[in-house]
Protein backbone atom coordinates (compact mmCIF):
# COMPACT_ATOMS: atom_id res chain seq x y z
CA UNK A 1 0.00 0.00 0.00
CA UNK A 2 1.08 3.43 -0.74
CA UNK A 3 2.39 6.13 2.29
CA UNK A 4 0.58 8.83 2.64
CA UNK A 5 3.17 11.05 1.25
CA UNK A 6 3.26 8.72 -2.23
CA UNK A 7 -1.24 9.42 -2.62
CA UNK A 8 -0.23 13.00 -2.30
CA UNK A 9 2.17 13.05 -4.97
CA UNK A 10 -0.23 11.07 -7.19
CA UNK A 11 -3.09 13.38 -6.57
CA UNK A 12 -0.93 16.74 -7.28
CA UNK A 13 0.43 15.18 -10.73
CA UNK A 14 -3.46 14.37 -11.23
CA UNK A 15 -4.60 17.92 -10.19
CA UNK A 16 -1.33 19.34 -12.62
CA UNK A 17 -2.61 17.19 -15.73
CA UNK A 18 -6.14 18.57 -15.22
CA UNK A 19 -4.79 21.83 -15.11
CA UNK A 20 -2.38 21.22 -18.15
CA UNK A 21 -5.82 19.81 -20.11
CA UNK A 22 -7.62 23.24 -19.38
CA UNK A 23 -9.92 21.73 -17.08
CA UNK A 24 -11.28 18.74 -18.89
CA UNK A 25 -10.80 15.54 -16.92
CA UNK A 26 -10.60 12.17 -18.65
CA UNK A 27 -12.23 8.78 -18.18
CA UNK A 28 -8.81 7.90 -16.98
CA UNK A 29 -8.34 10.72 -14.67
CA UNK A 30 -11.58 10.20 -13.04
CA UNK A 31 -10.75 7.02 -12.56
CA UNK A 32 -7.17 7.48 -11.02
CA UNK A 33 -9.08 10.13 -8.33
CA UNK A 34 -11.92 7.73 -7.48
CA UNK A 35 -9.08 5.15 -6.77
CA UNK A 36 -6.49 8.08 -5.15
CA UNK A 37 -9.46 8.85 -3.27
CA UNK A 38 -10.04 5.36 -2.25
CA UNK A 39 -6.06 4.23 -1.24
CA UNK A 40 -6.26 7.69 0.92
CA UNK A 41 -9.61 6.49 2.81
CA UNK A 42 -8.19 3.02 2.79
CA UNK A 43 -4.62 4.47 4.31
CA UNK A 44 -6.62 7.23 7.05
CA UNK A 45 -8.23 4.34 8.22
CA UNK A 46 -5.14 2.80 9.05
CA UNK A 47 -3.94 5.75 10.66
CA UNK A 48 -6.81 6.32 12.58
CA UNK A 49 -6.79 2.41 14.25
CA UNK A 50 -2.62 2.85 15.23
CA UNK A 51 -3.11 6.10 15.96
CA UNK A 52 -5.84 4.41 18.49
CA UNK A 53 -3.55 1.46 19.31
CA UNK A 54 -1.51 3.84 20.96
CA UNK A 55 -3.14 6.34 22.41
CA UNK A 56 -4.50 3.22 24.50
CA UNK A 57 -0.93 2.59 25.21
CA UNK A 58 -0.12 5.67 26.39
CA UNK A 59 -3.38 5.35 28.60
CA UNK A 60 -1.51 2.32 29.97
CA UNK A 61 1.84 3.58 30.27
CA UNK A 62 0.30 6.61 32.44
CA UNK A 63 -1.69 4.13 34.72
CA UNK A 64 1.92 2.02 35.24
CA UNK A 65 2.90 5.04 36.03
CA UNK A 66 0.58 6.17 38.37
CA UNK A 67 0.84 2.85 40.07
CA UNK A 68 4.70 2.78 40.23
CA UNK A 69 4.50 5.72 42.06
CA UNK A 70 2.44 4.78 44.50
CA UNK A 71 5.06 1.73 45.14
CA UNK A 72 7.86 4.55 45.33
CA UNK A 73 6.08 6.52 47.86
CA UNK A 74 5.01 3.81 50.10
CA UNK A 75 8.52 2.38 49.90
CA UNK A 76 9.79 5.24 50.52
CA UNK A 77 7.67 6.16 53.33
CA UNK A 78 9.34 2.36 55.00
CA UNK A 79 12.30 3.96 54.37
CA UNK A 80 12.09 6.90 56.40
CA UNK A 81 10.53 5.04 59.29
CA UNK A 82 13.47 2.44 59.18
CA UNK A 83 15.94 5.00 59.56
CA UNK A 84 13.79 6.72 62.16
CA UNK A 85 14.18 3.94 64.21
CA UNK A 86 17.97 3.77 63.70
CA UNK A 87 18.59 7.27 64.61
CA UNK A 88 16.39 6.57 68.01
CA UNK A 89 18.60 3.43 68.35
CA UNK A 90 21.80 5.21 67.85
CA UNK A 91 20.47 8.43 70.26
CA UNK A 92 19.69 5.74 72.63
CA UNK A 93 22.66 3.14 72.75
CA UNK A 94 25.22 5.48 70.94
CA UNK A 95 26.72 4.32 67.45
CA UNK A 96 26.34 0.97 66.35
CA UNK A 97 29.67 -0.59 64.29
CA UNK A 98 28.54 -3.58 62.27
CA UNK A 99 32.36 -4.74 60.60
CA UNK A 100 33.37 -2.05 58.01
CA UNK A 101 30.13 0.26 58.82
CA UNK A 102 29.25 2.55 61.65
CA UNK A 103 25.79 4.02 62.13
CA UNK A 104 26.03 7.41 63.50
CA UNK A 105 23.84 10.94 63.75
CA UNK A 106 25.25 14.15 62.87
CA UNK A 107 23.33 16.74 64.06
CA UNK A 108 21.34 19.11 62.19
CA UNK A 109 18.45 21.74 62.37
CA UNK A 110 15.62 22.97 60.06
CA UNK A 111 12.81 25.77 60.38
CA UNK A 112 9.36 24.90 60.36
CA UNK A 113 7.33 28.19 59.13
CA UNK A 114 3.95 29.43 59.55
CA UNK A 115 3.90 32.20 56.54
CA UNK A 116 0.66 33.50 57.89
CA UNK A 117 2.50 34.52 61.35
CA UNK A 118 5.17 35.28 59.69
CA UNK A 119 6.68 39.46 59.79
CA UNK A 120 7.24 41.14 56.28
CA UNK A 121 11.10 41.33 57.07
CA UNK A 122 11.31 37.58 57.06
CA UNK A 123 9.52 37.44 53.88
CA UNK A 124 10.85 37.12 50.14
CA UNK A 125 8.85 37.99 47.21
CA UNK A 126 9.98 36.45 44.18
CA UNK A 127 8.19 37.85 41.43
CA UNK A 128 8.33 35.82 37.78
CA UNK A 129 7.24 37.05 34.31
CA UNK A 130 4.53 35.28 31.62
CA UNK A 131 4.06 35.45 28.28
CA UNK A 132 0.33 36.88 27.91
CA UNK A 133 0.02 34.92 24.50
CA UNK A 134 -3.82 36.31 24.53
CA UNK A 135 -2.82 39.57 24.32
CA UNK A 136 0.15 38.81 21.89
CA UNK A 137 -2.25 37.03 20.13
CA UNK A 138 -4.72 39.65 19.68
CA UNK A 139 -2.22 42.39 18.92
CA UNK A 140 -0.72 40.51 15.77
CA UNK A 141 -3.83 39.91 14.63
CA UNK A 142 -4.63 43.67 14.57
CA UNK A 143 -1.49 43.57 12.71
CA UNK A 144 0.57 44.89 15.48
CA UNK A 145 4.06 44.03 15.37
CA UNK A 146 5.33 42.59 18.42
CA UNK A 147 8.90 41.90 19.39
CA UNK A 148 9.97 38.67 20.14
CA UNK A 149 6.48 37.24 18.79
CA UNK A 150 4.92 35.60 15.66
CA UNK A 151 1.60 34.37 14.84
CA UNK A 152 1.77 30.86 13.91
CA UNK A 153 -0.81 28.83 11.84
CA UNK A 154 -1.21 25.18 12.54
CA UNK A 155 -3.33 22.61 11.42
CA UNK A 156 -4.27 20.40 14.50
CA UNK A 157 -5.68 16.26 14.40
CA UNK A 158 -9.44 16.26 14.55
CA UNK A 159 -11.57 13.24 14.31
CA UNK A 160 -15.30 14.24 14.51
Amino acid sequence: MKTLYEIEGDYLALVSQIEQSGGEITEEMSKALTLNEKTLKQKSEHYLEFIGSREKLCERIDEEIKRLQAIKKSESKWIDKLKEKLVNAVILFGDIKLGLKTITTRPSQSVDVDMDKLHKDFKVTKVTFQADKTKIKEALKDGQKVKGATLINKFNFRLK
